[in-house]
């Protein structure tokens, strides 16, 4: 168990001393965009209680090199709903560990997409969660890459009416 633990601390100290570069190298740039749509397509910020809605994301790779990162989980983007300060719901509710894996490689010209409807989890026998009318806010966190950054995408507020 011990060596579990030690395995876990130095693999968190590795990812916490890596500090990613600007995409600012004269070989192009990396393009995120995070939104927030209805079941239709619809950009929306305003959604009835109980309204399915989806979130998406997309990194653009515009650089010449292959974008590498070194995030050992399997799901490189992670969702997440909040009310306040609170977390409502994340894109992986329901699962008891995240699985590791050897990182993510992204060529250029391609990208990273990845959505969920929200806010459903992943397991479909795990529950959903019904927002009630209020303010929310929705986050997206992805990998960093060693050769370039990728600025932060701005959270989305939005609105959840009767």
């Amino acid at each position: 168990m011990k060596t579990l633990f030690c395995c876990l601390f130095v693999t968190l100290l590795v990812n916490a001393c890596s500090s990613p570069t600007s995409s600012n190298t004269g070989n192009g740039s990396l393009t995120a965009t995070f939104t927030l749509t209805d079941s239709t397509g619809k950009r929306v910020d305003h959604l009835h209680s109980g309204e399915a809605f989806v979130l998406s994301f997309m990194l653009i790779n515009y650089t010449k090199d292959t974008l590498i990162s070194h995030d050992m989980f399997m799901q490189p983007v992670i969702f997440r709903i909040l009310e306040s300060d609170s977390t409502v719901a994340t894109s992986i509710d329901g699962f008891v560990f995240q699985q590791w894996m050897l990182g993510w490689h992204i060529a250029p010209g391609d990208s990273l997409q990845d959505k969920w409807i929200a806010s459903t989890t992943p397991p479909k026998f795990y529950s959903e969660v019904v927002l009630r009318p209020g303010t929310y806010i929705a986050t997206v966190a992805f990998p960093n890459f060693q050769q370039g950054k990728v600025n932060p995408v701005s959270p989305i507020i939005f609105f959840i009416t009767q």
